[in-house]
């Protein structure tokens, strides 16, 4: 979800390079603008620190539902946040103002920009630490009797910290090198066009720069080229903008390693990801082998028995191995591509404003707004079933070895019962293993099983598919075929979209 508020954040300021002006600016002053965009950012931000600091009070009294009311509140303050900003810099000519302030520097006045929001975002965390610290104090008995890990309980700042290390770099970060990159690539372009024009350069080159596509097509290039550099080196930054180590050697590293070789997937690493024990939870990082990082957080290491921990391990090695990454970017891609040019379609049927004027502006914000929503609609829908297929090849991997005994040598030539249809069958040990670690991780997350989830899917509705497939041959399960489909129909798409880009240029 946090990821969804930064991604509008930026599609807000990509919108308003594509308008003229902002809808409202020529009706206010400079310093009115600035009351009209942060004077309602700091009554958000006050706002969600009184209700915050009232759930604090009743907690104290016993009620714990206020941890969650807690957690509404803040979620609320971020979507008011993002709608603040999306007002600001459309309507009140926020990106503007600081433009005329700072010039149009490479990234730095989008991110004077985003700050606002992302201040408000940072002061929800600051907020919502003492509700954090009171949960903690309540489970330390209980750890002592359960004889789980102790961690100490962080500061304020260590708090804040944590979460702007591991939630907005993680977001943000690239996103500001990608729109870096775009800047820096249109201004090289356009440079290049004037030496071509001038005569300074000759051949292919000159020829593609003054030709009336060419700019075009070698800005998308280059545009793509960067995409694809952040996505290869961003992990290798974000291992350290994280806190994160080596996972020492031992015996969970070494049957953690043979799981990836009985796969075939190579990584560069496995980190232990250091949150001071207040996140359970596992990820994957890089596209490719040498720029890839498996994390598990220490929380995860310490409190997770050793087939909950493989469990995890091996929903994430399904990420890999069917490039859930590569096909959730193709299908925002193809959402996003496909809802604009609908949206461009109705505009032109209906004969609804369009250029650079107010009520042309106004109509194609309407349009990116509603492809947005509709792009984001299908990415849910698709990344829940991935998250599905992740839990299912976890089941399907522990299922190969639970016939085996314990020990590494099991891991590297996984074997399992023979099934009636040809391989071997989900196991019940298997299945309730993903489970029980899905289980690990609301619990220990004070996440409730049946909270939806966008991306993810509950909780219940994951441990309920579990639960659906066990006894079912591995090389026949239901989610396999389902997300066939969606890849067969994702790529069907994308060739559809390349072709219509490239009609003009084959069929003048």
């Amino acid at each position: 979800m946090f990821q969804l508020w930064i991604i509008s954040l930026f599609i807000v300021l990509i919108v308003r390079d594509s308008m003229r002006e902002p809808l409202l600016a020529h009706w206010l002053t400079p310093a009115g603008s600035a009351a009209a965009v942060l004077v309602p950012f700091a009554a958000v931000a006050l706002t969600v620190h009184l209700l915050v600091s009232s759930r604090l009070r009743r907690l104290n009294k016993g009620d714990f539902n206020a941890v969650v009311n807690a957690e509404l509140i803040v979620l609320a303050g971020r979507w008011v946040a993002v709608f603040l900003h999306a007002t600001g810099v459309l309507l009140f000519g926020w990106l503007d103002l600081v433009r005329s302030l700072v010039g149009n520097v490479i990234v730095v006045d989008e991110a004077i920009a985003l700050a606002p929001a992302l201040i408000v975002f940072i002061l929800g965390w600051t907020s919502f630490y003492p509700i954090e610290r009171a949960m903690r104090e309540s489970t330390i008995i209980r750890s002592f009797d359960q004889g789980t890990p102790i961690y100490p309980i962080p500061s304020r700042a260590q708090f804040v910290g944590l979460n702007l290390r591991h939630n907005l770099l993680l977001s943000v970060v690239p996103l500001l090198l990608i729109l870096g990159w775009a800047e820096a690539v249109d201004r090289l372009i356009g440079w290049a066009v004037g030496l071509a024009q001038r005569g300074r350069l000759h051949g292919w080159l000159a020829a593609t720069l003054t030709s009336e596509e060419g700019p075009q097509y070698l800005q998308a290039a280059s545009q793509l080229i960067g995409v694809l550099g952040v996505f290869i080196v961003g992990p290798v930054v974000m291992r350290f903008l994280w806190d994160t180590k080596r996972l020492p050697q031992g015996t969970t590293r070494d049957r953690l390693l043979a799981m990836c070789r009985a796969e075939g997937i190579k990584v560069r690493e496995l980190l232990v990801w250091r949150t001071h024990g207040s996140m359970i939870n596992g990820a994957v990082i890089g596209l490719l082998a040498p720029a890839r990082y498996i994390l598990l957080t220490d929380a995860l290491l310490d409190s997770m028995p050793t087939p909950q921990v493989e469990a995890v391990m091996a929903h994430e090695l399904a990420h890999v191995r069917h490039h859930h990454m590569v096909w959730l970017a193709v299908v925002m891609l193809v959402g996003v591509s496909f809802a604009m040019g609908g949206g461009e379609l109705i505009t032109e049927l209906a004969h609804l404003p369009t250029g650079p004027t107010p009520a042309g502006a106004a109509v194609q914000l309407a349009i990116t707004i509603g492809a947005f929503a509709f792009a984001m609609l299908i990415f849910g829908f698709v990344s829940r079933r991935f998250e599905w297929q992740a839990d299912a090849y976890a089941a399907r991997l522990l299922s190969s070895q639970a016939a085996l005994p314990e020990g590494v040598e099991a891991l590297e030539s996984p074997q399992g019962p023979p099934a009636a249809g040809g391989g071997p069958l989900i196991s019940p040990t298997a299945a309730l293993a993903m489970a029980s670690a899905l289980e690990t991780v609301a619990r220990l997350n004070h996440i409730p099983r049946h909270r939806p989830s966008w991306r993810h899917g509950s909780i219940a509705c994951r441990q309920g598919r579990l639960q659906s497939i066990v006894g079912i041959s591995v090389a026949r399960l239901p989610i396999d075929s389902s997300v066939r489909k969606i890849k067969r129909v994702a790529a069907l798409l994308l060739l559809t979209l390349i072709g219509l880009a490239a009609w003009p240029s084959v069929w003048p």
